[in-house]
């Protein structure tokens, strides 16, 4: 009896970041198995994505609705952000480009990830808070690629768009922003479980700077496949320490 209360109290005290984190890594290295392939990184986010959203339901549907959040359409300041990256979110990004913008939107895009890229290249998110230069994924002041944003976009939130706008527009204040820890925890802790998992499977785990690694995808068509193939190829885009 006593073993068994042992078992339990363990399964209790059980991180369940940790846990989460788990999951993204097992469900990356079962994918990469069966192929190293753009397709196979496109499902290891849709999966990964899955994951994270499946876990925040479930922990809404326990604790009960978090506050509504603030975030809407058009309400961008938390796109001035350096966001980072990991390069199956980056090519699932690229592919959603590819299938849905004409060429006059791809062109148009391009030359605003080359412009924010120069004023961007070598900062870190210190820097770029400071910088306000704003995501070129936006266009009319809306995410283009919403359907595909990266794990981080998905998981930041704020209950008060007011002092979001505050801390844009005066950095130094260091307002801290009210939002769903669960949420942001959640998204952040599957992105870290896709890098083990790539890692674990031989391939680069480095996280990478949004604008920087998205110039070179954009520029470089087969980027992906020489990424897979051990090129460094999204070298110069990883995400500079503070």
């Amino acid at each position: 009896m006593a073993e068994k209360t042992s078992t339990s109290q363990n399964h209790i005290h059980e991180d369940p970041e940790e846990k989460i984190a788990d999951a993204a890594r097992r469900l990356v290295i079962k994918a990469l198995r069966r192929g190293y392939t753009i397709e196979t990184l496109n499902n290891i986010f849709a999966s990964s994505v899955s994951l994270a959203g499946g876990v925040l339901a479930a922990v809404r549907r326990v604790k009960g609705a978090s506050k509504p959040a603030a975030c809407r359409a058009g309400c961008n300041y938390c796109c001035h952000l350096q966001v980072e990256i990991s390069v199956p979110e980056l090519l699932s990004l690229v592919s959603y480009v590819n299938e849905n913008f004409s060429p006059e939107e791809m062109e148009a895009l391009k030359a605003r990830v080359h412009e924010a890229e120069l004023q961007t290249r070598g900062m870190n998110s210190y820097e770029r808070l400071f910088a306000r230069v704003l995501c070129p994924l936006l266009s009319d002041g809306q995410c283009s690629v919403y359907p595909a944003r990266p794990l981080v976009c998905r998981g930041y939130n704020s209950y008060n768009w007011a002092i979001c706008a505050q801390d844009l527009n005066y950095p130094r204040s260091w307002r801290l922003i009210p939002h769903d820890s669960a949420q942001k925890n959640i998204y952040s802790d599957v992105l870290e479980g896709l890098s083990s998992g790539l890692k674990e499977e031989g391939l680069s785990s480095d996280f990478l700077e949004l604008i920087a690694a998205l110039h070179i995808a954009l520029d470089q068509p087969d980027a992906g496949e020489r990424w897979l193939a051990g090129e460094p190829v999204f070298q110069s885009a990883v995400a500079p320490e503070e």
